[in-house]
């Protein structure tokens, strides 16, 4: 059964969406935060570290394909 049929970009961007992982100092630790892109600016703890500069790291990850087929047929190929 065909789940989906698109360009590899197109499946990868319309499924789980591009993640942020970031990372900030709060009371001497560093903590770690996770938001989707699209929203980031929603995420409370992401803009008080913003606008505090107290952000230590941003890295973003998009979903590979294999994300991609496993969201669809929950399984993944071996």
């Amino acid at each position: 059964e065909i789940k989906a049929l698109d360009r590899p970009h197109a499946l990868r961007s319309q499924k789980t969406g591009v993640e942020v992982s970031y990372t900030y100092v709060e009371e001497g630790q560093e903590q770690a935060g996770v938001s989707k892109l699209i929203s980031l600016y929603q995420d409370p703890v992401f803009m008080k570290h913003l606008q505090a500069g107290t952000l230590t790291g941003v890295h973003s990850k998009e979903p590979t394909l294999d994300d991609v087929f496993i969201e669809l047929t929950g399984r993944c190929l071996k």
